[in-house]
């Protein structure tokens, strides 16, 4: 190759160059290059979809006997606490909140309640856990009646201690 003079080497680029560019303005290859990019955005959609899911458990829930939502619910005492979505009850002037979290594949619920003009309190807690607390309306119970890992959904009743 090193005894090419330069004129051999221009003819074999220029072969080369004009090869190149008739694969490249070819209808069939630009298509081809197309659907190989559509498909590995899928692709890289998917595992990114797939990897975000991974962490969000599966357990099952007991269907026996769920709360009613706030929609259905008369007394409003009943609520659906969706992952970092605040909800303020009028009764207790209390903001409560939910968080999912993963710790070394220990899935677990962080519950937030912020009582105003009160300091906030945050407690990891299960199916059945209770909490008492003091708003300027009073004293309340709040009780955790169920936890949907894979919708990241939390039912609670909030009712002011008798």
């Amino acid at each position: 190759m090193s005894n090419m003079n330069s004129s051999e080497q221009s003819r074999r680029f220029a072969f080369f160059h004009g090869s190149l560019k008739r694969i490249v303005t070819n209808s069939t290859f630009q298509w081809f290059v197309g659907l190989m990019i559509g498909v590995s955005g899928v692709i890289i959609a998917l595992l990114s979809y797939m990897q975000d899911r991974s962490d969000v458990a599966t357990k099952p829930i007991d269907q026996a006997d769920p709360p009613p939502s706030v929609e259905h619910s008369v007394a409003k005492e009943y609520y659906t606490l969706i992952e970092h979505q605040s909800l303020f009850t009028q009764e207790a002037r209390t903001n409560l909140s939910v968080s999912f979290q993963n710790i070394e594949g220990e899935e677990f619920v962080s519950l937030n309640i912020a009582p105003t003009g009160k300091d906030a309190s945050v407690r990891a807690v299960f199916k059945g856990y209770t909490e008492e607390f003091t708003s300027s309306s009073g004293i309340f119970n709040v009780q955790v009646l169920d936890i949907d890992y894979r919708k990241r959904k939390v039912a609670i009743r909030v009712s002011r201690k008798k």
